[in-house]
């Protein structure tokens, strides 16, 4: 069975239908005859899409088909290189009658050339009786979510299941998973077949990965949904069906995924016929390429310690010049030309992006280094979406940045400086790194209403009060808000005047992750109640609390990953009270319990029903040595973490035992002698220190 990889060749059409939409509706075609041409080019890859759709059916192709196909996915692409050059020397104001006619001629001669062309009557022919043809088989960041045979579900367990891989041959393998690609959605085989960019057994985070569909044209708008959220769900399809498999997951969502060696083996094959992506550890390997190398990942080989590639042939330099999307892992970059480059992935010891001005098409930058040097400007990149940097020696951001239009995720080292103007780029929608001591005007994260992920630090420098006051007042009128976290290094941040717990409204109703890291409030904000139905993970920092506010913390439907930090025991040293009914979707409680807190905690049947992981922090000298009430409670607790702190740096250990033996037996016999597992971990003292 030789497999068809015409989604590959609909990740050039899809992406080029677009954009010569958009051209005919931009200034630089209102010429005459001009949007003519494009509309009359545009339904000519119209047909041309309809027929590779066509050929998506059909389970091997004639070799005639196969060259065609091949043609026009070149074409494809040198078509949207053109386009690309003409929009940017238009919008560059080189747009001159000469440039105009250049296109007119280039479009007339392309779609004079296809009409024709003495193969397409006869390919069209061709495939008709192809379609006509008895099918060989039946189908209906068929197997999952249709009715299947017990044949398919057997085919569906055993995908992702190593023992079966490992006892599968090579071409068995080949077909379950030809009939898995051939299951996928049209619209998301491109995204699988995108996977082959990265490295065997490397882990990739799916946030990242989403980034890189949209940032290469591979994510349609649906409805009007937002591109990340349609790229999420193309995520999960793909998980659904096993095609890819979790790596890690946190508050029940999986954030990363790895793809099973032989699964990669099997996109690699298809990405190879395509020329969608190619994969090389030097770039010598592309001296002899047969076509233009689209998307590239240069790899490092087990046991190389460096630079192998700084240099490049002439020949190796004109094979690279069209790449969309490169990875480079281990090595330093060589010198590129490509000037349509979308999608840039680094991780090496240094790198030099002084240059990387000329990269007019880059939408995706992602650089991990020891050093990195930023250029002065970077108001070329008229395109970015994404700049991710992290390296160690710290950073110097260009300080136009926040000129660049499309910016919407912007994740830097801890504590980087933040140049002036964050204010005018109201298309953030990741904010991530930067040290909030150094605002200038912390009222301009008040007008970034698209913001979902707002990841703030302070440093050792003291906030003023007027500087908290802006936070706050910014903070209230981000309505998108998915995550935030503020935290800060070395010092506590003491919100004497509850400034944040004040609030009339929380930052967003849609938020689903809350940490406020050592940002000390007098008592829990009134805003976190019931009301947050999305909130997941909350990480808090009180002076002391009651039983009162844990119950209507107990209110959050959602929230699965709760860490408490209270300073002091109650003012009248009652219990502090778990009631029935609280914390329904907790699955892990992590409370740092100040002063005697620990003797004052008290569970009662009913609360916590999901409860599996409890973490109890505390200072062994200000313990009185009684365990919590009511743990046998905690139906389906399975591990108890202890994490005891002194000032002379050692423990009672026998009085930890002894405390918590009776609550090991009450759970014991409660649960029909299921087992509760008690652990010591001496608690590192920068930890557990009061403020």
């Amino acid at each position: 069975m030789a497999p068809i990889v015409i989604s590959a060749y609909k990740g050039v059409i899809g992406p080029l239908l677009d954009k010569l939409t958009k051209m005919m509706e931009d200034k630089y075609t209102n010429f005459i005859g001009v949007s003519n041409d494009i509309m009359l080019l545009r339904d000519e890859l119209r047909t041309l899409n309809a027929l590779l759709e066509k050929l998506e059916d059909t389970d091997e192709l004639d070799p005639l088909v196969k060259a065609w196909r091949d043609q026009m996915r070149e074409m494809g692409y040198d078509i949207e290189d053109f386009i690309d050059d003409f929009l940017h020397r238009a919008g560059s104001g080189s747009a001159n009658s000469v440039f105009i006619d250049e296109i007119s001629i280039f479009i007339k001669t392309l779609r004079d050339h296809m009409e024709t062309a003495k193969h397409v009557k006869e390919l069209k022919t061709h495939l008709k009786e192809i379609n006509e043809q008895p099918k060989r088989y039946k189908f209906g960041e068929l197997l999952a979510n249709r009715p299947s045979t017990k044949e398919w579900e057997g085919i569906r367990d055993s995908i992702g299941i190593q023992e079966s891989v490992k006892n599968a041959t090579w071409e068995r393998m080949r077909q379950i998973l030809y009939l898995c690609y051939k299951d996928l959605p049209h619209h998301i085989r491109t995204c699988f077949l995108y996977l082959g960019i990265y490295p065997e057994d490397s882990e990739i985070r799916r946030n990242e990965l989403i980034s890189q569909w949209i940032a290469e044209g591979f994510v349609h708008n649906s409805h009007g949904q937002i591109l990340e959220d349609v790229a999420k769900s193309y995520f999960s399809e793909l998980l659904n069906r096993s095609l890819i498999q979790p790596a890690n997951t946190n508050y029940g969502r999986v954030v990363s995924c790895r793809v099973h060696d032989v699964i990669l083996d099997f996109i690699l094959t298809l990405c190879t016929e395509a020329n969608f992506i190619s994969v090389a550890y030097t770039l010598d390997e592309f001296y002899h390429a047969e076509y233009k190398i689209r998307r590239l990942l240069l790899g490092p080989r087990i046991g190389d310690t460096g630079d192998t590639y700084t240099s490049i042939s002439g020949t190796t330099a004109i094979s690279l010049s069209h790449i969309r999307s490169l990875q480079l892992f281990g090595h330093s970059l060589p010198v590129l030309s490509s000037k349509y480059l979308r999608v840039l992935i680094l991780e090496t010891e240094r790198v030099d992006l002084t240059a990387i001005g000329q990269l007019f098409q880059l939408r995706y930058l992602n650089v991990s280094a020891g050093a990195i040097e930023l250029p002065t400007e970077i108001q070329g990149l008229q395109y970015l979406s994404t700049f991710q940097i992290f390296c160690i020696n710290g950073i110097t951001l260009p300080p136009d940045i926040f000129g660049l239009p499309r910016l919407s995720h912007l994740i830097v080292p801890l504590l980087a400086r933040l140049p002036d103007g964050i204010g005018k780029t109201k298309s953030l929608c990741t904010v991530s790194g930067f040290d909030i001591s150094d605002f200038q005007n912390v009222s301009d994260l008040g007008v970034l209403t698209n913001l979902r992920d707002l990841n703030l630090y302070r440093s050792k420098q003291v906030l003023t009060d007027t500087k908290i006051d802006a936070l706050t007042t910014s903070l209230a009128k981000l309505c998108n808000l998915r995550n935030l976290c503020i935290c800060s290094v070395g010092q506590w941040t003491h919100d004497v005047n509850d400034r944040l717990g004040s609030l009339s409204h929380p930052p967003s109703f849609h938020i689903e992750k809350l940490e406020l890291i050592r940002w000390l409030l007098p008592r829990v904000p009134r805003w976190i109640n019931g009301d947050l139905q999305n909130l997941i993970r909350l990480n808090l920092s009180v002076k002391e609390t009651s039983t009162d506010e844990v119950r209507i913390l107990g209110e959050l439907p959602s929230l699965n990953d709760l860490y408490l930090w209270v300073q002091n025991c109650p003012q009248e040293r009652g219990s502090i009270v778990f009631g029935p009914l609280g914390f329904p979707a907790l699955e892990h409680l992590k409370i740092y319990c100040g002063g005697d807190l620990l003797s004052c905690l008290r569970f009662e049947a009913g609360v916590m029903p999901s409860l599996k992981k409890l973490t109890v922090s505390y200072m062994d000298h200000e313990w009185s040595g009684t365990a919590p009430v009511g743990i046998e409670n905690l139906l389906n607790l399975r591990e108890i973490q202890l994490f005891p702190s002194s000032d002379s740096g050692t423990v009672d250990k026998d009085r930890i035992r002894r405390a918590f033996t009776d609550v090991i037996e009450a759970h014991g016999r409660s649960l029909a002698g299921a087992a509760l597992q008690v652990c010591y971990h001496p608690f590192p003292r920068t930890v557990a220190e009061d403020p």
